[in-house]
């Protein structure tokens, strides 16, 4: 990672450095820099989208391409676990007396996880009672 962060840093350098718009001034002309180095907005621009590209390229075609690789074989390690976990919730629905999602509770009754409903102010859910029950001192 530090050696990708310092070559961006020498690239950058070399793009950005007041020498590199004299020779572009000399090649492309005196709209690109001032004779001194100092970029005009369009050679601003130009030197901007140089640097994007070669961002784009340098570690898609000099570098090692194992960091796109890995980055390829996370996105499928990812999609395992959520294949897992989808398998693990539907075994803990069964089982547990805990659910996962939040705004459940597990019933007895059912067997497995119920959408816990919504009481008024004046009452709570009871998980025993599976229902909402009056409560004393509410206040709106």
């Amino acid at each position: 990672m530090w050696t990708k962060i310092l070559i961006f840093l020498i690239v950058f350098f070399i793009v950005a450095n007041p020498a590199t718009f004299k020779i572009m001034r000399k090649l492309l002309g005196a709209w690109v820099a001032s004779a001194e180095g100092l970029a005009t907005p369009a050679g601003l621009v130009l030197h901007s989208v140089v640097f994007v590209g070669l961002a784009i390229l340098i570690p898609k075609y000099l570098l090692n391409n194992s960091y796109y690789e890995d980055e390829e074989y996370e996105d499928e390690e990812y999609e395992e676990e959520d294949e897992y976990e989808e398998e693990e919730f539907a075994e803990m629905k069964k089982t547990s007396y805990k659910c996962p999602v939040k705004g459940e509770y597990y019933s007895k009754a059912a067997g497995g996880c119920k959408k816990r409903p919504i009481c008024k102010c004046n009452e709570y859910f009871s998980g025993s009672a599976e229902a909402c029950k009056p409560r004393t001192g509410c206040i709106n």
